[in-house]
């Protein structure tokens, strides 16, 4: 506990000194300890999960919870970066369900092992575990080559869960304090800020911007909303005209919310995934990698078959919620 103590400590104290700010861990210590006062943005996070997420206490040890939950019938992993090794075997084999007994039924629901990496060499070592899976379905198709390599369950590629449920929570623009007709910029870059400029200027809208955690500076944007919640961030992207984003998530409310989007890796790491995303959906025309800054993105967006897309994400929505209730649902019926 000491040493614990001595960490944190010395990590404040380091931020501080070279006027950076407090990582993760410490944060999440000092919030553990009862030591931080909860900001605004917190508190809406806080207020979502006791409302709209129907949790048990948190559990620090699975195979502890194993022990003690005799009516427990299924495990559902997934989904986003379970499954990528750069986070350690010891995780790869806890979100693998390794240690999990048969008689538990196991499956996976979009889990993404991150980028391509080595292929299928990554998941070798964890064949045993793969095939105790009664289905498994990946949100990618690179992940689906790496397992299908190593697996003889068949892999199926699903929609993201944000794209599962249609949510609606009647906040206003005005509750927002955004303009009545707006471009939504999320999750800042060089790229992203000329696109968001050349749709503003090409539209005559405002930018209304909302900040990422890696993002330490603010936007150039009309407005900067900065203490928001999932509830005012997925209506500020359901009522805006368009959304420029690198974040995958970002980009798949978008496509629940139907608001054109043009999407903008920050750099060459966030690439995979979205490439596969919006291959996937429709949305290639839509994709506006790093390097290319030649493009008008005001022609990407009006490329796009908006309603092409909308079909296309509808029928992965159909399928992956068959997925879900051939392997859970109708096994816990």
């Amino acid at each position: 506990m000491r040493f614990w103590i001595f960490a944190l400590l010395r990590d404040i104290r380091l931020r501080l000194l070279i006027g950076g700010r407090i990582s993760r861990k410490a944060l999440h210590i000092l919030n553990q300890a009862g030591l931080l006062k909860a900001g605004e943005k917190q508190r809406l996070f806080d207020s979502f999960r006791k409302e709209h997420l129907h949790l048990t206490r948190r559990i620090y040890n699975l195979n502890r919870y194993l022990n003690s939950a005799s009516d427990l019938t299924s495990i559902v992993v997934g989904s986003d970066q379970v499954w990528a090794p750069r986070f350690g075997k010891k995780a790869m084999e806890t979100y693998l369900l390794m240690s999990v007994p048969d008689s538990i039924n196991k499956v996976a629901y979009a889990a993404c092992s991150y980028g391509v990496g080595r292929g299928s060499a990554e998941f070798e070592r964890y064949e045993d575990g793969l095939s105790r899976f009664s289905g498994i379905s990946v949100r990618d198709g690179f992940t689906r080559d790496k397992v299908a390599g190593v697996s003889d369950t068949a892999v199926e590629v699903v929609v993201d869960p944000s794209l599962l449920n249609e949510l609606s929570f009647g906040i206003s623009k005005s509750d927002l304090g955004v303009p009545e007709d707006y471009i939504l910029y999320y999750g800042f870059s060089e790229n992203g800020d000329r696109v968001s400029r050349s749709l503003s200027e090409e539209y005559g809208l405002p930018v209304v911007s909302i900040a990422m955690e890696d993002n330490h500076r603010e936007s150039s944007a009309e407005v900067n909303l900065s203490s928001v919640g999932p509830k005012e961030w997925i209506s500020a992207i359901q009522q805006a005209r368009f959304v420029v984003t690198k974040s995958f998530h970002g980009t798949m409310f978008s496509l629940r919310s139907g608001v054109p989007v043009l999407v903008v890796p920050g750099d060459e790491k966030a690439v995979p995934r979205l490439e596969d995303a919006c291959n996937r959906f429709g949305l290639k025309g839509a994709l506006i990698y790093p390097a290319d800054c030649e493009r008008d993105p005001v022609s990407r967006l009006k490329g796009v078959d908006w309603a092409s897309v909308r079909q296309l994400m509808e029928r992965h929505v159909r399928d992956s919620k068959y997925f879900l209730d051939k392997y859970v649902l109708q096994r816990e019926g």
